[in-house]
């Protein structure tokens, strides 16, 4: 995802002497294109998040459209009043990235984890929150949120992401699969594996706007139950806004959820570790389906 940003940032800056691109010390070795063709529209403003965010703004009022990026627990929790208040209240458009999402950082610790962004950034009235499975869907959030003038928050991964083959699966199953971001794609591996593929639907939510058009309309009879699998603690996330929608659409069926709990993650293990050991690998996402398909 992190090639794929720099390549997009690199063409929009070819196509628009808007874009303007600032760092909070990171992405060496990444932006390496950028910061050479175009060094009066690279800004590195150092461990700096709150400034960043305020300088972005100021150059937003002044008709650039700038992107801002750092590791995504940086990005959404250290500036959150500077967004909230300059790309939220005063409306002054900024694409801000957060790398790393969830515990793509699980190594580094807590501090480094970024399990509540996507539910803080959607407190923010006209921000839209995206989280892309891979690089040509993050490619689409950020190029149309540029040209549109919108704010968005993009949660990406880090390197290595494959697109995902599929963004839906219909086969006319029992239960309605959801997920959104980098997780989607072992929620997809589940619902291919033997004995599940014929009765689990897939859905990939790219951004949480989407939630509430898809339960706008009444769902699908032949489905039972809904799993919601999220990289995310549950509150604010990817299953809340999907209850609050279902509740506001008077819709209700039984809808279970694989993620994060509310407690901070103070073992040091690597992302696919945690995946494990909560339960929302590709593995364990299969025997929750399994679980849910053999109570029917």
């Amino acid at each position: 995802m992190r090639r794929m940003l720099a390549n997009t940032l690199h063409e929009l800056a070819n196509e628009s002497e808007d874009l303007i691109f600032l760092t909070g010390d990171l992405g060496f070795g990444v932006f390496d294109d950028l910061q050479r063709d175009f060094p009066d529209r690279y800004v590195n403003v150092g461990i700096a998040e709150a400034a960043m965010v305020t300088a972005a703004a100021g150059l937003s009022a002044a008709g650039f459209m700038p992107v801002v990026y750092s590791i995504a627990s940086f990005m959404s929790a250290r500036p959150y009043e500077q967004i909230k208040l300059l790309a939220g209240y005063n409306e002054f458009p900024m694409i801000v990235i957060g790398a790393g999402g969830g515990v793509t950082y699980g190594m580094s610790g807590a501090s480094h984890h970024a399990t509540d962004d996507l539910g803080l950034m959607s407190l923010i009235p006209g921000m839209e929150v995206a989280a892309p499975a891979g690089p040509l869907e993050m490619k689409e959030v950020i190029r149309d949120a540029f040209y549109k003038r919108r704010s968005v928050y993009v949660q990406i991964g880090k390197f290595g992401e494959m697109d995902l083959a599929d963004r839906q699966l219909n086969c006319g199953g029992k239960i309605l699969a959801i997920s959104t971001g980098t997780i989607s794609h072992e929620l997809h591996k589940a619902v291919l594996s033997p004995g599940i593929k014929d009765s689990v639907d897939f859905l990939h939510i790219s951004k949480m706007s989407e939630v509430s058009s898809v339960f706008s309309e009444p769902i699908n009879e032949s489905y039972s139950s809904i799993l919601v699998v999220e990289e995310h603690v549950l509150n604010g996330g990817l299953y809340s806004q999907i209850l609050h929608a279902m509740n506001s659409n008077l819709q209700y069926m039984k809808v279970f959820r694989l993620g994060l709990p509310n407690v901070f993650i103070k073992e040091f293990n690597s992302q696919e570790g945690i995946r494990k050991q909560n339960c929302f690998d590709a593995e364990g996402i299969t025997r929750k389906l399994s679980e849910i398909l053999g109570s029917q």
